[in-house]
């Protein structure tokens, strides 16, 4: 890895918004400074291990390692991500990969 710790990104086409309480829109961060933070991503294991080991003894719960990276201030690269790049997750994110898949598929097929 050329710069260590790295997450695939994809600049957001939405409007975020920010709430503090799940009511009331608290902040709009500019949409040109918002990305969504994507799979995969690649940490140095020894870094990302010793980060794991300290959120613990400080208490800290979390299940993504570039939210770890983030709370303790360690620098992570941005590798741009295509639109179509799909996390499946559940069982409706592989029926909407395999609808894209099929619609690219048809593309090649017909030289669109």
């Amino acid at each position: 890895m050329q710069y260590g710790n790295a997450i695939t990104c994809e600049a957001d086409k939405e409007s975020p918004v920010r709430s503090l309480d799940g009511k009331t829109v608290w902040e709009m961060p500019p949409r040109n400074q918002m990305y969504a933070a994507k799979a995969p991503q690649s940490f140095y294991y020894g870094e990302i291990y010793a980060l794991y080991e300290q959120a613990e003894k400080d208490g800290i719960k979390s299940i993504d390692s570039a939210h770890l990276c983030s709370i303790y201030h360690k620098e992570m690269h941005m590798v741009k991500s295509t639109s179509n790049n799909m996390k499946i997750t559940e069982p409706a994110d592989f029926y909407i990969c395999r609808a894209l898949y099929d619609a690219l598929e048809g593309q090649q097929v017909f030289g669109l």
